[in-house]
């Protein structure tokens, strides 16, 4: 699983300024204000919040929470993407509290119980152990704290067959407005490391809520699909049938 890890990580790190640009849009328009109140509908309502954002890319969800005053521990295995991360902070909030840290989000070298609560987006579908990433996040909350999780089964095409004909009339869709395709569309260099990965063959997000179960969460909520506005209208053609879900549960 070393080499996975690694193919993930140098690929995130090649789609840095790809993914920036899309978190950018996101900041610039309306998707980020119904990200932010989705944020603030879910965490705990006080100020000055210690947050994790595991796994946090060009910095999208640590600048949203440090424009609502909370402390943010922003940590990514790409250094490229924290990188960016931290000029983004600097422009779209630069009196926000956030450090950053290179760190694999399956092994967190950071104490146990350290923050009120831990917030992930299009992570978890990466990981090679994302039980055990579940396991450390919880492991850092304190009692009482909150984690949630957004994601989506977005590489079910390659293993169940309906999966495959929605996708392919999304992507006719696309087309058919008049779209081109993004590079992460149309490359195939993750094809061999996809099919090593989990989660891409477990119906989620029952799979989430069963996983956090057994760790011991008992209070475990599930929202899909989420809000309308939470995508551009590129992104949500081009996702109609992989909606997102999200994913909050409460650390006994």
């Amino acid at each position: 699983m070393k080499d996975c890890f690694a193919t993930l990580r140098d690929y995130w790190s090649g789609r840095v300024a790809a993914y920036a640009a899309v978190n950018e849009d996101e900041l610039l328009h309306g998707q980020g204000a119904v990200w932010q109140a989705l944020l603030r509908d879910n965490l705990p309502a006080q100020p000055g919040l210690k947050v994790l954002d595991a796994g946090c890319g060009p910095g999208f969800f640590s600048i949203l929470l440090a424009r609502d005053g909370h402390s943010v521990t922003a940590v990514d295995c790409s250094s490229f993407m924290l990188e960016r991360a931290q000029a983004n902070v600097s422009r779209f909030c630069p009196e926000g509290d956030v450090c950053t840290a290179v760190m694999d989000v399956q092994r967190l070298a950071l104490p146990d119980r350290m923050f009120d609560a831990v917030v992930s987006r299009n992570v978890t579908w990466n990981l090679a152990y994302p039980e055990r990433a579940y396991a450390e996040w919880l492991r850092v909350l304190r009692p009482g704290g909150v984690l949630i999780n957004f994601d989506a089964n977005w590489y079910a095409h390659l293993f169940d067959e309906v999966a495959a004909f929605w996708r392919e009339q999304d992507l006719q869709a696309v087309r058919e407005q008049g779209y081109e395709l993004d590079d992460e569309q149309t490359d195939n260099s993750l094809q061999e490391v996809l099919g090593s990965l989990p989660l891409g063959r477990q119906r989620r997000p029952e799979w989430d809520c069963r996983c956090l179960e057994a760790l011991g969460c008992l209070k475990i909520a599930c929202r899909t699909p989420l809000p309308p506005g939470i995508m551009n209208d590129y992104y949500t053609t081009l996702y109609a049938h992989t909606p997102m879900f999200m994913i909050r549960a409460i650390k006994d």
